[in-house]
């Protein structure tokens, strides 16, 4: 699963806009983050360069509509 798939699907089970503490929690333990030491850097990254989000506010992102 690429990190794009795992953050979106972990914005849907979130109910489509959430900050990022509660994505952190919500892969937190995940295999793609155990792989990973940098893996909350990876999600912002992901977060900030796809096109499938869209920023909110500082920290909150949502789906694209």
């Amino acid at each position: 699963m690429t990190w794009s798939r795992l953050v979106k699907v972990a914005l849907e089970t979130l109910g489509g806009a959430t900050d990022l503490n509660a994505i952190y929690q919500l892969l937190d333990g995940c295999r793609k983050a155990n792989n990973n030491r940098n893996w909350q850097a990876k999600i912002r990254q992901t977060l900030q360069q796809s096109d499938y989000f869209d920023h909110v506010t500082r920290g909150v992102y949502q789906l694209a509509a």
